[in-house]
């Protein structure tokens, strides 16, 4: 991992300069999850309006990869650009996490297989399931607590 930048959106400073550099992480987004992404919109609405905890994670100075969690340690979201996947990168991310907050967690879709094996192979362990039909944003209708 070359270089990570921590943004804590709490702090008004770090809100700003977060912001000059939305853009780059909404294509992240939108080209890690595919046909999956939520859309700019949501996405905007959720970055604005929550004191998330976003590291950007670069190579050569290319942003390649975001991880977003609440200040409570919720992991929100995980993206890596497709020509960064499958070589360990993720699980690089979620480790750096990991050392930052100790109480790391977060909800899977139980259709998401490779961010379940992802976070079990990185340390993370299945507490059981969830049900929420208010919030469920998941195809199915079940979401891991990971």
């Amino acid at each position: 991992m070359k270089m990570v930048k921590k943004f804590n959106l709490a702090n008004s400073n770090e809100l700003a300069a977060f912001n000059r550099k939305k853009l780059s992480v909404l294509h992240v987004l939108k080209t890690a999850y595919g046909r999956k992404y939520f859309g700019n919109e949501i996405y905007n609405e959720k970055l604005n309006n929550n004191p998330y905890i976003i590291y950007l994670f670069y190579k050569s100075k290319e942003l390649h990869g975001v991880l977003i969690r609440k200040s409570s340690g919720k992991l929100t979201a995980l993206a890596v650009l497709p020509q960064f996947q499958k070589q360990g990168v993720g699980s690089k991310y979620l480790e750096y996490a990991k050392r930052e907050h100790i109480k790391l967690f977060g909800e899977v879709c139980n259709s998401n297989k490779k961010m379940i094996r992802l976070m079990k192979l990185t340390g993370f362990r299945n507490v059981g399931a969830l049900f929420d039909k208010e919030n469920l944003i998941c195809q199915d209708d079940e979401q891991i607590k990971i």
